[in-house]
């Protein structure tokens, strides 16, 4: 093979990688961006859900914090942010918290923008059933729907404290419950 030969071949062999390398690139590139919209979409609960997310299935390994709220709702809004800052606070000292919004399902994107807007980092779900059956295995037996509400679950799924009252769901007055419960259930 002669020197102009061997430049030519160089030269399309350079083109051929050029070309793959735009391909592998760009199949990365959609591979990031359906990843990343998989990643910011947010599970629905159906009863089922919920009750393993609960730990009534028995497939928890840690306690968790649930706190019932909606977007529309001005104390659940209020709150958001304390409830965000105790996940923070906690989420590497043996607690997993879950923000269940209770939303119509056929606003989702709604939704993930008002968590984005709002900086909220806390694992959320979307749920808009309320069987009755769902507030007696799931939540107190006598709970009314009452928003915002906070259940607070051993990873056995038995409860261990609620608070449905707003003027008690905050930072100041959740920390030390949480701490509390966390210390009594290694």
């Amino acid at each position: 093979m002669n020197y102009s030969h061997r430049r030519i071949f160089v030269a399309v062999c350079l083109v051929a990688l050029l070309i793959a390398s735009s391909f592998v690139r760009a199949a990365a590139q959609q591979s990031l961006t359906s990843s990343t919209q998989n990643k910011s979409a947010i599970p629905k609960l159906d009863d089922d859900a919920m009750r393993e997310l609960v730990g009534l299935t028995g497939k928890r390994t840690r306690s968790l914090m649930v706190y019932l709220w909606y977007t529309a709702c001005q104390p659940c809004d209020q709150r958001l942010a304390d409830i965000d800052k105790l996940y923070l606070e906690f989420r590497n000292k043996g607690l997993d918290m879950a923000l269940v919004a209770i939303e119509p399902m056929d606003e989702p994107e709604a939704l993930s923008k008002y968590l984005k807007d709002h900086q909220i980092v806390t694992p959320t779900y979307l749920l808009n059933t309320f069987e009755d059956d769902l507030s007696n295995d799931v939540f107190l037996k006598d709970w009314e729907a009452i928003v915002p509400s906070v259940f607070f679950y051993d990873r056995k799924g038995h409860l261990v404290f609620s608070e449905t009252k707003e003027a008690r769901i905050d930072y100041a007055q959740l920390k030390p419950r949480v701490t509390a419960a966390l210390s009594t259930i290694k």
